[in-house]
């Protein structure tokens, strides 16, 4: 999503979806990557969702992901992307564990995409989630 005048500043990860195969993929998402027939090594682990390839960068069909653990970039189609069950979860490797762990923790703090500038806007106050006070 190149930014444009029109574009807001800031876009909440929620909102940073796009469609391939059928499917609604969100930026950033968590999902295991499972059942490839050639890369076999690469199967039940974790990655983030990036993005939908760029014109001429020739993997038409496929979505750009990154492993959590590692941090390489692939392109698989998208029947090989899962969602992160808690059976998934408990099946993927130890690395993964930890890395899905400390990636969930982190993007608790996440306000989402800055638009222009094209990184991601962390609070410095911790988690954005609110919680009500039931002592009062």
């Amino acid at each position: 999503m190149p930014p444009s005048s029109s574009s807001p500043p800031l876009v909440p990860l929620e909102e940073m979806l796009f469609e391939m195969g059928g499917r609604t993929f969100q930026y950033d998402k968590v999902m295991v990557l499972d059942e490839l027939t050639r890369c076999t090594d690469l199967n039940n682990r974790a990655v983030r969702i990036c993005r939908p390839p760029m014109p001429g960068e020739g993997h038409k069909g496929r979505i750009k992901v990154q492993f959590l653990v590692g941090g390489v970039s692939t392109f698989p189609k998208p029947e090989n992307l899962f969602e992160l069950t808690p059976e998934r979860r408990e099946a993927l490797p130890e690395a993964d564990k930890t890395d899905v762990a400390l990636y969930e923790h982190t993007q608790k703090s996440c306000l989402g995409v800055d638009m222009v500038t094209g990184g991601r806007v962390y609070s410095t106050r911790g988690p954005t989630t609110t919680t009500t006070n039931t002592n009062a």
